[in-house]
């Protein structure tokens, strides 16, 4: 008899903590939706109590995710979600918006072509820190206008060191290549090492004619590089004439402006110096327009 007794007890415990988990499961709204679309009711998550109790616990979890590098899942980023076809309970698995979006960055990654390391392009717009006494949000705002507006001119970015010119124009790279538009984010110096580095190796691809046509090219830190007649009139001069041509837009960033930067590429003081100069800088205004960043150092 007291056997049984403990059996009521424990029955009677049981069916209310399951009441109770119903009450709970019915509070949610994606539960509510499900069934409400398959014209159901509360007695159809009663008779699959563990189906909907799991599915909840799912969106539970999610709701409170630590980031997809620390979900503690078996299979990382995907929900086990649940549906109903045809009075039967469906259970499948789908990518939640962190794997999503990871999944969105992955393929955005593939549209910039770069020389720089990959986390410098991971930078977006709200990343940026715009509190700067200056105009760097302005500068942004500027860019982020080019994507809306397409201009066969980008924009030449000269200021100071350490004003925040390559970071802002890698998150406008990094917003290009989310609006599915190709681009390339290229250090200047390392573009002629990149390119001397391939003058005995023939059979690959021909770096500067992929820059020369790629929609848009962001060249960084012009001027850093070490000056010599090839990097100025064979490489730079070549590369922007070609785009120009094919009024393809061309960022900059720069420590000098348009002045100094003549001057910097004005390796003698013969007159023929000076007109490859100046030609190169004509071409640098054909393909951009200048805009100064000032403010603060935040390095």
């Amino acid at each position: 008899m007291e056997h049984v007794q403990k059996s009521v007890v424990f029955d009677a415990s049981m069916q209310n903590r399951k009441k109770q988990s119903i009450d709970e499961i019915m509070q949610e709204t994606s539960v509510l939706s499900i069934l409400r679309q398959a014209g159901l009711s509360r007695g159809f998550v009663e008779d699959h109590w563990i189906d909907f109790l799991d599915y909840v616990g799912e969106l539970n979890a999610c709701k409170a995710c630590p980031g997809l590098a620390q979900c503690p899942k078996n299979f990382k980023g995907y929900m086990r979600l649940l549906t109903i076809d045809q009075g039967e309970v469906v259970r499948y698995f789908e990518a939640c918006e962190q794997q999503q979006e990871d999944e969105k960055k992955r393929q955005a990654m593939n549209r910039i072509q770069a020389n720089v390391a990959k986390n410098l392009l991971e930078t977006s717009f709200k990343d940026i820190q715009y509190d700067n006494g200056g105009n760097l949000l302005q500068v942004a705002t500027a860019l982020m206008n080019q994507i809306t507006m397409p201009s066969a001119k980008g924009i030449y970015l000269h200021g100071e060191m350490g004003t925040g010119k390559t970071y802002v124009m890698a998150a406008f790279c990094n917003a290009l290549a989310i609006n599915q538009k190709d681009c390339a984010f290229i250090s200047m110096p390392q573009l002629l090492a990149d390119l001397k580095s391939r003058f005995n190796n023939p059979g690959e691809a021909d770096l500067l004619a992929e820059l020369k046509v790629v929609s848009y090219l962001v060249l960084d830190d012009l001027g850093a590089e070490t000056l010599s007649v090839w990097g100025r009139d064979d490489v730079l001069y070549t590369l922007l004439n070609e785009r120009m041509n094919r009024q393809l837009p061309t960022y900059f960033t720069s420590v000098y402006d348009l002045a100094m930067l003549e001057q910097h590429y004005t390796m003698n003081k013969s007159r023929d110096e000076m007109i490859k100069a100046k030609r190169l800088v004509e071409r640098v205004k054909a393909v951009s327009v200048p805009m100064e960043l000032v403010g603060k150092n935040f390095r």
